[in-house]
């Protein structure tokens, strides 16, 4: 990007979540939201009706992130402070009580492990099958490739050196169900970067600037089937629709 100003993400709608902490959002087939907050679990959230507290979750500390497959039948929580993921299935949206698949690998020697973001990858688009992505917030940032059934790694991949300069934390991830570009968001940043899977390594398509109040962070995304991208912050509790273009 250089010594370029980045463009402003347009904003298509907002939505008042009801959930004033959100960290990470997924899309479901149906149109609501699975949406995790670091505080308080998981929530069913709804363009047009009041959000509703889920079960699923209760005992688990620090959810930082949640994704959902193509089809809508799996749904998968991150815990940042061990690295924890589990899976969920769905009926009709609502999450069983789900199993833990194990935790992300260590990258740093600092206690809380630090993967913050999950997103789904559907098969064709990363690579031939289903893959989990996942960002470690820091120390380092990077893009982590995982099978979605064992938490095998697949790759862990380092932000181009561009990006670097321009984000901050990672917050969260999301995958374009059609291109496959990785979209990585830096909440206090305020910044979005579209990166692409060339050869093993990430490459830099384009990135953008999120405006925000300074007490209403940028924090989950996630595109929908359609591939429109909605994005949820910590804060006022809001979320948006965003048009990258």
């Amino acid at each position: 990007m250089g010594k370029r100003k980045a463009k402003g993400a347009r904003v298509l709608s907002r939505h008042a979540l009801g959930v004033q902490e959100a960290s990470g959002v997924a899309r479901l087939p149906d149109g609501s939201f699975l949406v995790v907050d670091d505080e308080r679990g998981v929530f069913r959230a709804w363009l047009e009706r009041p959000s509703e507290r889920l079960r699923t979750g209760e005992g688990l500390e620090d959810l930082e992130g949640v994704c959902v497959s193509a089809d809508g039948a799996t749904a998968w929580l991150l815990s940042e402070r061990d690295g924890a993921v589990w899976r969920h299935a769905l009926d009709e949206g609502q999450p069983d009580g789900g199993v833990r698949l194990g935790a992300l690998p260590r990258q740093s020697n600092k206690k809380n492990r630090g993967w913050e973001g999950l997103a789904f990858a559907p098969a064709g688009t990363l690579a031939d099958d289903e893959i989990l992505v996942a960002v470690h917030q820091r120390g380092p940032r990077l893009v982590g490739l995982f099978d979605p059934m064992s938490l095998e790694e697949r790759a862990v991949l380092s932000l181009p050196r561009a990006v670097k300069k321009h984000l901050g934390d990672l917050n969260d991830v999301s995958v374009h169900p059609v291109t496959g570009h990785i979209v990585v968001v830096s909440g206090k940043k305020g910044m979005l970067a579209e990166l692409a899977l060339v050869e093993g390594e990430l490459e830099e398509v384009r990135s953008f600037r999120i405006d925000h109040a300074k007490d209403d962070v940028p924090e989950g995304i996630t595109y929908d089937g359609d591939g429109r991208l909605w994005l949820v912050t910590d804060g006022e509790g809001w979320l948006r629709e965003l048009e990258l273009r």
